[in-house]
């Protein structure tokens, strides 16, 4: 479940102090992680009230859908449809068409319904265009494109939800959470407009998609931007990007203060790097195995090159052969004993398996 709930956490963000609605400037008043209900202008919660009303909310959704829902559903399509709802409402979810698609076993309509959900006061918002995008992503999460019938999961079976006394097979069989369940969707749909008005952060996204090794970066650039832009939740922080240029480059000095965090966590920097070598330590693989253990072999001959040549223009110190041979030899040693003991050490003593 706590895949599903980071993916809600994600899209809605977290504010304590009641905020109003964006489109109508004041009601529904909105606190926590996106809760509605009995909240006014001036209201302010624990970060513990925050959860209790999320998980609420969530309970609130489930019992909906499952109350509606007629076929099996993957728990990634649970998800998927708890985040439609809490966008959107119950109401809207029940009489959807994307609702009737799903009770006839037509998934593949159902999901194709999503995308159709992205006005607000009659305009479509880039923000709602990634959200859908990226619920439709969860939703279709191990389902090939073209099925109409679920994908069946080898020893899965039915489960019962906070609040439940019987089993969910009585009504709409979910079955158990598929720990691949992704916030990748998430940010892959809401990345391409971060990164057109971002060019600098491309580099760090290579192709410009999200995958499991960046996935982190774009959990921090999004944070990173909304903390700069003041803004609610990853959707509004795309919105606002792509709506006023001033908010794009307030994103990008905030992207630039912050490049450090952010290429350490795609995977960029030292720990990157340690983090690959670990992996063939934690395999039993050799140290010299390590793509970093001939990179840093590679850079031998470079410092010979660079200390003879600084040598080579002191030539009148006539120094005997042997002694600039070890003067070359013992900055190599200490160059590259310093970082390799760091570094080498570092790594394979940390992350190798203990006994």
């Amino acid at each position: 479940m706590s895949r599903g709930l980071d993916a809600i956490k994600a899209f809605e963000g977290l504010r304590l102090d009641a905020y109003p609605d964006p489109a109508t400037g004041g009601e529904p008043w909105t606190i926590g992680w996106g809760h509605t209900g009995g909240i006014k202008q001036g209201d302010r919660i624990t970060l513990e009230e925050a959860e209790t009303y999320l998980m609420g909310d969530v309970e609130e959704c489930h019992d909906a859908i499952l109350g509606c829902v007629k076929v099996p559903l993957t728990d990634g399509q649970l998800w998927a449809l708890t985040s439609f709802a809490f966008n959107l409402g119950i109401q809207a979810l029940k009489d959807s068409t994307l609702i009737s698609f799903l009770n006839q076993g037509n998934y593949l309509a159902a999901a194709d319904q999503f995308p159709r959900w992205i006005f607000a006061n009659g305009k479509p918002m880039t923000g709602l265009i990634s959200r859908r995008a990226a619920e439709r992503a969860m939703f279709m999460e191990g389902v090939p494109e073209g099925v109409h019938a679920p994908v069946s999961h080898p020893g899965t079976e039915a489960v019962t939800p906070p609040g439940h006394e019987t089993p969910v097979e009585t009504r709409a069989p979910v079955v158990k959470e598929n720990t691949m369940l992704p916030l990748i969707p998430i940010f892959a749909a809401l990345l391409p407009t971060l990164l057109d008005s971002i060019p600098k952060l491309k580099a760090l996204f290579p192709g410009g998609e999200v995958s499991d090794r960046n996935v982190k970066v774009a959990e921090i650039a999004f944070k990173v931007a909304q903390e700069a832009l003041g803004a609610t939740n990853a959707q509004q922080v795309v919105q606002m990007v792509q709506d006023n240029p001033a908010a794009a480059q307030t994103v990008k000095k905030a992207v630039e203060d912050n490049w450090w965090t952010l290429s350490e966590a795609g995977g960029g920097g030292i720990e990157g790097a340690r983090a690959k070598d670990a992996a063939f330590v934690a395999s039993g693989s050799r140290v010299w195995d390590s793509p970093s253990f001939w990179a840093m072999a590679a850079l031998v001959p470079l410092i010979y090159w660079i200390f003879g040549g600084v040598l080579g223009l002191y030539g009148n110190m006539k120094l005997d052969p042997a002694v600039t041979a070890s003067i070359i030899t013992g900055a190599v040693t200490l160059v590259l004993g310093s970082v390799v003991g760091y570094y080498f050490g570092s790594t394979t003593t940390k992350n190798k398996p203990q006994p």
